[in-house]
C-alpha cells in the first residue's frame, strides 16, 4: 500500500487558500491510486475525505489566524509569517513522534517551508515534494530595491528558511512559469522545479453565459478585480489610473477583502467626487463576473491567480501582469503589462473603451484557452510528481 503525508498549514476545502487545493487532491487520490493510505496535517477541514485520515491543529489553528488578522489590522509589519511556520513545524513534528514506525517509503507533500520537518521526513525514508505557492522572498527583497517600493515586507529569518527549504527538497511545484523563473533566480536547479498550473471547475469553463451582453451598446464599462484588496494586489496603482475623467462612465469592482490602507485610498477619491468604485466584499465570482466586462488584476507578486482562471472561464479579457503568473496569452486574451506601470495600465483599459467588440473576442479566446486548465488536471498533474507509476 502506497503511504503518503501532506502538510498543509491551511483549512483543508475552505475557498481562497492553499487548502482549497489540497482538496483537489485529496478528491482524487483514490481514484487514481486506489491502494494509498493517506494522511492530512492541517490547521483543520471542511471536508471528510474518504480514506483520508486528518491530524489538524484544533484551536491552535485559531490562533493562526488571529495573527493574521492581528498584522492586517494592527500592525502590518509585524513578522507574523515566521510565527506562523513555526507553529505549524512544532505541531507537524511532535505529532510525527506519535505516527506508527514503517519501513516502507513514502512521499510527503509539503506545503510550508519547514526545514526541520523536511529533514525529520527524509530521515524517515519520505520523498519530499515542496509546494511553492508564490514568488520567493528573494523576489521581493530585488524588487524593494529595484522599484522601491514598501509594501513587499521581506524578513532574513523568512528568506533563510525558504532557500533551506528549496535545497532541501526532492522536487518542487511551482505554480506558474514565473515562479520558476524567480526559483532559478534564486539558486535552485531548474531541473527539480516542475510547472503545475491552476484550474478551474469544468461546470465553470463550460458554462455558457445566459445573459449575453452586447457590449456596445450598455454605457460604460464595468471592470472588475477579485482577491486580497491590498498593495500587494497592485491596488493602489489601479485607483491611480482610476481617478481620471476617462472613467467617468465606468465601474470599478473590487471585490474581495479590503484592506485598511485601500480604505483610506477608496475614502479620499470618494470625497474628491469619484463615486463609481464598488467594494461588494465576497462574493460568488461565477454569478458576480456575469455582469461585468473586464478583469483587472495589476498585482506585484503572485505565484498565480485562480481569481484569473475563473475570469477566463466566464469569458472576461484581462489585464495582468507578469509577476501574476497567468497563463493570458498578451493580445489574445487580454493584455500582459509589467507591474507598476500605471501608463501601459491605463493605456490597457483605455484600449479596451475604444475597442469595445474586443471585448466580446478577447473574451472567448480566454474563455478558449482555460478549458484545458481543470482542477482534475491540476490533481492528476500534481498527484503523478508522486513518482508512484
Amino acid at each position: 500500500m502506497k503511504k503518503i503525508m501532506i502538510f498543509v498549514n491551511s483549512y483543508v476545502a475552505r475557498q481562497g487558500n492553499i487548502g482549497f487545493r489540497t482538496e483537489k487532491i485529496l478528491n482524487h487520490i483514490h481514484s487514481i491510486k486506489s491502494d494509498c493510505k493517506v494522511t492530512c496535517f492541517c490547521r483543520g477541514y471542511d471536508l471528510n475525505h474518504t480514506g483520508v485520515r486528518y491530524v489538524s491543529l484544533g484551536i491552535l489553528g485559531y490562533f493562526q489566524r488571529f495573527l493574521n488578522a492581528f498584522r492586517i489590522y494592527v500592525a502590518p509589519n509585524f513578522n507574523v509569517r515566521v510565527i506562523d511556520i513555526k507553529l505549524f513545524e512544532w505541531y507537524c513534528l511532535l505529532r510525527l513522534w506519535f505516527e506508527p514506525d514503517s519501513d516502507q517509503k513514502f512521499v510527503a507533500h509539503v506545503w510550508e517551508y519547514c526545514p526541520s520537518l523536511i529533514k525529520r521526513l527524509k530521515s524517515l525514508g519520505g520523498y519530499v515534494v515542496l509546494d511553492v505557492p508564490i514568488a520567493p522572498s528573494t523576489f521581493s527583497e530585488r524588487i524593494r530595491k529595484s522599484k522601491g517600493v514598501d509594501f513587499l515586507n521581506v524578513y532574513n529569518t523568512l528568506v533563510e528558511l525558504e532557500l533551506e527549504s528549496f535545497h532541501l527538497a526532492d522536487l518542487i511545484i511551482s505554480p506558474s512559469k514565473f515562479v520558476k523563473q524567480e526559483l532559478v533566480y534564486a539558486g535552485i536547479d531548474h531541473n527539480k522545479i516542475m510547472i503545475v498550473n491552476f484550474g478551474v471547475d469544468s461546470i465553470l469553463s463550460d458554462l455558457k453565459i445566459a445573459e449575453s451582453k452586447d457590449s456596445t451598446e450598455v454605457e460604460g464599462i464595468n471592470f472588475c478585480f477579485f482577491g486580497l484588496v491590498n498593495k500587494r494586489k497592485g491596488i493602489h496603482d489601479l485607483l491611480q489610473v482610476w481617478d481620471s475623467l476617462d472613467f467617468d462612465s465606468d465601474r470599478l469592482h473590487l471585490c474581495g477583502r479590503v484592506y485598511p490602507e485601500i480604505i483610506n485610498e477608496i475614502r479620499v477619491l470618494k470625497d474628491k467626487g469619484v463615486s463609481n468604485i464598488i467594494t461588494p466584499g465576497f462574493v460568488n465570482p461565477q454569478s458576480y463576473m456575469k455582469m461585468c466586462d473586464v478583469f483587472v488584476f495589476p498585482s506585484w507578486m503572485e505565484g498565480s491567480s485562480k481569481a484569473i482562471f475563473e475570469a477566463m472561464s466566464m469569458g472576461l479579457p484581462c489585464i495582468v501582469t507578469e509577476s501574476s503568473g497567468s497563463v493570458v496569452r498578451d493580445g489574445i486574451d487580454g493584455f500582459v503589462i509589467d507591474a507598476g506601470d500605471t501608463k501601459a495600465l491605463r493605456e490597457k483599459m483605455l484600449w479596451f473603451k475604444s475597442n469595445r467588440y474586443q471585448i466580446t473576442l478577447m473574451g472567448d479566446s480566454a474563455r478558449e484557452n482555460v478549458r484545458s486548465f481543470t482542477w482534475e488536471v491540476y490533481a492528476r498533474n500534481v498527484i503523478k510528481l508522486y513518482g508512484f507509476d
